[in-house]
């Protein structure tokens, strides 16, 4: 579902080690938690989403022109629902 929704807006994906399925939950790809766990570009922007244990929550930041020192957006998230929906707001925001 998101791997398709990133490519249908455009996005290339370079990792994705999870999947929402229709209620929005979350299906991993592998069964640990990590920091790498979703990366998409489009044009000078990527999406980097990392789970962080000592943060108990999942990390997520929208870069452009690859400027990691100053995100565009860095949002700390617990929920798996929210999570989804930062996500696809970012795809739908970026032209």
């Amino acid at each position: 579902m998101l791997t398709d929704f990133l490519s249908n807006n455009g996005w290339t994906v370079i990792k994705n080690d999870f999947e929402f399925d229709n209620q929005g939950d979350i299906t991993f790809n592998s069964s640990v938690y990590f920091e790498d766990i979703l990366q998409a570009s489009k044009n000078d922007f990527v999406i980097d989403v990392g789970w962080y244990d000592n943060e108990e929550a999942y990390i997520c930041y929208l870069i452009e022109k690859l400027n990691w020192d100053k995100p565009v957006q860095k949002v700390k998230i617990k929920s798996e629902k929210e999570l989804l929906k930062l996500i696809q707001s970012w795809i739908l925001k970026i032209k």
